[in-house]
């Protein structure tokens, strides 16, 4: 079934679905601890976000579809509220949140949601909510989706982190060479 939200399609099983989202807040700290301030804040474009601010979306991404699960989990046929990333990303002030607190709070969002999705029964995974952007949107689906957004907003940041340091090489003594004698 093709994604209502970014209509691709997501292969994912539920458990390897819920395997991807457990795996990105470490791979999110690792980039994080690896950036500059300068750099967590340099924008490859004025039209495009810094590493910082995608990293800030995704833990506000972690925040609204939290909301979200619980709805389906908890009400029958929900209304799922839709938000504006980019007036979230301007007027929350993503520029200047610290990044430490920002990876910490995507961190434990994400895996309290893992948590949750590990104890719920196989037929919780079939119930919805109606969103009014996308329409009819059901569990399993929006945690499909989520893989996808999480690996596309990683990789962007894995774009914008600084390379990988290359290791130093050791010094290799060389073997000294044998005074020759003269005559």
């Amino acid at each position: 079934m093709t994604c209502p939200f970014c209509q691709k399609e997501h292969p994912y099983t539920i458990s390897e679905a819920v395997s991807m989202l457990a795996a990105a807040p470490r791979r999110l700290e690792k980039l994080a601890s690896a950036m500059s301030p300068r750099r967590a804040t340099n924008k490859p474009s004025p039209d495009k976000w810094s590493a910082k601010e995608i990293i800030c979306h995704l833990a506000d991404c972690e925040l609204v579809y939290g909301i979200r699960y619980r709805k389906i989990l908890a009400e029958p046929t929900p209304a799922l509220v839709p938000f504006d990333q980019e007036a979230w990303a301007k007027n929350l002030q993503y520029q200047t949140q610290p990044l430490k607190s920002v990876v910490a709070t995507f961190a434990a969002l994400r895996n309290g949601h893992v948590s949750l999705f590990k104890s719920l029964p196989p037929e919780d995974w079939d119930k919805g909510g109606q969103h009014p952007q996308y329409g009819a949107l059901t569990l399993r689906q929006i945690v499909s989706h989520l893989v996808q957004h999480d690996l596309n907003h990683i990789a962007q940041v894995e774009r914008l982190s600084p390379p990988p340091a290359k290791p130093r090489r050791k010094a290799v003594a060389k073997p000294k060479a044998k005074a020759r004698k003269t005559r």
